[in-house]
């Protein structure tokens, strides 16, 4: 059985005693908020990952989810994100029964964070990655520069991150969480070949999203 993040408890405690309660009063009700109590424990687990082998070479998704968005960036993105003009946007729409811990795409140091708040649109509209609460983070290590966005989606609560900027971060490292549905926007460089596709299923810490370029 995977582990279960302690942000779990400010929500897991208040509705697991209205289980109890209710379960003496009115038992229909008491099994509903029962559900809901172990629904919640499912949702903030953690999972070990296996994280590829010579992941320097690599850029490994940073979340559980579905790709729902691969494209070139704009120029606006380009000078927001800090990347090159053909670079790729790859956006990962995490629902509610998905892993919410994000992991490190590379090995590198955090060169930036800033967290935004914003609004409460579903995190799979596009509008969602300018509107609504996000952190940014970079990291950077002698190959490139990764930026992402952790957008916080309809129901999301908060975006919580594990670690602090100039932190020395491994890939694959735990990295942050996002509470309730939400959404991770990925930068990935011109000199690294895309390897997903649209609506592939990914794993944080495990699945491949692109590889660097061999040098002629």
């Amino acid at each position: 059985m995977p582990k279960v993040r302690k942000e779990s408890l400010p929500f897991f405690i208040p509705v697991f005693i209205l289980s109890l309660i209710f379960l003496k009063l009115y038992i229909l009700i008491g099994i509903i908020f029962l559900a809901l109590s172990a629904f919640i424990l499912y949702f903030f687990r953690d999972p070990e990952k296996n994280i590829p082998q010579n992941s320097e070479n690599l850029i490994i998704a940073p979340a559980d989810g579905k790709i729902i968005t691969l494209r070139k960036v704009t120029s606006e993105e380009q000078k927001k994100f800090h990347t090159t003009a053909n670079a790729s946007k790859i956006s990962i729409f995490m629902n509610v029964f998905n892993v919410h811990v994000n992991r490190a795409p590379i090995t590198g140091k955090i060169t930036h964070l800033l967290h935004t708040k914003g609004k409460k649109l579903p995190a799979f509209r596009e509008k969602s990655s300018e509107l609504n609460e996000h952190t940014d983070i970079q990291i950077q290590n002698k190959n490139t520069t990764i930026s992402l966005r952790l957008i916080a989606g309809l129901v999301a609560q908060r975006i919580v991150t594990f670690k602090e900027k100039n932190y020395n971060i491994t890939a694959g490292e735990r990295m942050s969480l996002i509470k309730f549905g939400s959404r991770v926007d990925i930068f990935i460089p011109e000199n690294f070949n895309v390897t997903a596709k649209i609506n592939d299923k990914t794993s944080a810490g495990e699945t491949i999203l692109a590889r660097i370029k061999k040098i002629a």
